[in-house]
């Protein structure tokens, strides 16, 4: 039997502690930092870019429709890298209102009868980026009538269809009467999409009216 001295045989016993832990050259040891895998770019998480990028503008702003006390409102839609959330109205400066992105049109009923008003119209997003004004539409809005008018006109008739396609909708009825004159307004889902610009007399004549669908 082979007999080592003492101190050889607690060297021997500690390098084979150290082996069956995996070795002696751990972090602590060595000065060296591990990376944190919760920070690290190899943990598979993902960082959501914020939305700063506004919209365009709101082109071709005009109107459909002009009494004394309404004004509606129409324009064409504006585009966004994440989409268009909705379109802010503005009256002289001051905010009106919003409508969804699918409506391109808004109906100001608080407009003051022989007065002039400016409109703008701004695009907005989902992160709420605003968009540049549109271009400003100056309206001149009418006088209004002194001569109260208590008599209703009659209903208009045979409303149909005369036009269909994937992105139009054409109608025509029946005109109505009046003993003062009277204006076609065309409702959708009970909102106001088309007006005549002016009321007009008892000439019988049959009214028409196209609705463009929104994409």
């Amino acid at each position: 039997m082979l007999f080592l001295p003492r101190r050889v045989s607690v060297l021997c016993a500690s390098l084979l502690f150290l082996a069956a832990c995996g070795g002696g050259g751990g972090s602590e040891s060595s000065g060296e930092s591990v990376p944190s895998q919760t920070t690290s770019s190899s943990s598979g998480g993902s960082v959501a870019t914020p939305d700063t990028q506004a919209p365009s503008s709101p082109e071709a702003l005009g109107f459909s429709g002009l009494t004394a006390t309404s004004v509606l409102l129409k324009w064409g839609g504006a585009s966004d890298d994440r989409g268009v959330s909705a379109y802010d109205i503005y009256r002289d400066g001051r905010f009106l209102g919003s409508v969804s992105v699918n409506t391109l049109v808004f109906l100001d009923t608080a407009v003051n009868p022989n007065a002039t008003h400016r409109y703008q119209v701004k695009a907005r997003d989902a992160a709420g980026n605003l968009s540049p004004a549109s271009g400003e539409l100056v309206i001149n809005v009418p006088p209004l009538v002194t001569a109260r008018d208590t008599q209703a006109p009659t209903a208009p008739g045979s409303l149909r269809t005369t036009q269909i396609s994937a992105s139009s909708l054409s109608l025509s009825w029946l005109p109505a009467t009046d003993d003062t004159g009277w204006r076609s307004d065309v409702l959708l889902n009970g909102t106001v999409i088309a007006s005549s610009p002016a009321p007009r007399r008892t000439t019988p004549r049959a009214g028409c009216a196209r609705r463009r669908a929104t994409p």
